[in-house]
């Protein structure tokens, strides 16, 4: 992946494309880390319980449904 991410990098910058890059060396790069979250202290101080993606997909919905920026 890091090759790929290069090789657009590079044919982008020859092109001035005006589009902003999202797989990029960098993103590659910090991707690898493996880096992980920790909701600890968000659970400890503010409360936050967290929720399976299908329900926080459902209470977006919702969200929006009761903001009236779509319909249900």
């Amino acid at each position: 992946m890091a090759g790929i991410a290069e090789a657009k990098s590079w044919v982008l910058d020859r092109l001035r494309s005006t589009a902003e890059p999202r797989f990029t060396p960098g993103a590659v790069r910090f991707l690898r880390m493996r880096r992980r979250a920790d909701c600890g202290k968000a659970k400890a101080e503010l409360g936050y319980r967290p929720t399976t993606i299908a329900q926080a997909v459902r209470d977006a919905y919702d969200c929006f449904v009761r903001r009236g920026v779509i319909t249900r």
